[in-house]
């Protein structure tokens, strides 16, 4: 997540890209089970990054986005909303950004 953090903040004035983080905790909770736990570890890990909480259904969540339940697991869209890459488990920040690279189509 560190380097999510870091592109967030690389991209912060680039019109072009957003980043933020989805946490599924709420509805597939393992030790964070409420919106105030997430805040915790948002503000403990020092997140710049917004970071939303899934609070409806996973299974269609998974469906619409590929994912396959294990975290961490990064996507990127275009700007029509297509999903254009995925990574599932950690990597380097030249990974994350190869894949904003694509999805602007660079």
């Amino acid at each position: 997540m560190p380097e999510l953090v870091q592109l967030h903040e690389a991209y912060a004035d680039d019109d072009t890209v957003r980043l933020l983080a989805v946490s599924i905790d709420l509805e597939s909770p393992r030790s964070i089970t409420t919106l105030e736990g997430i805040a915790d570890f948002v503000a403990t890990r020092g997140f710049t990054l917004p970071v939303v909480a899934l609070q409806g259904d996973l299974r269609a969540f998974a469906e619409t986005f590929g994912f396959s339940g294990s975290i961490p697991y990064t996507f990127v869209l275009d700007a029509d909303g297509r999903i254009v890459d995925k990574q599932v488990g950690g990597a380097p920040l030249s990974r994350f950004e190869a894949m904003l690279k694509k999805a602007q189509g660079r």
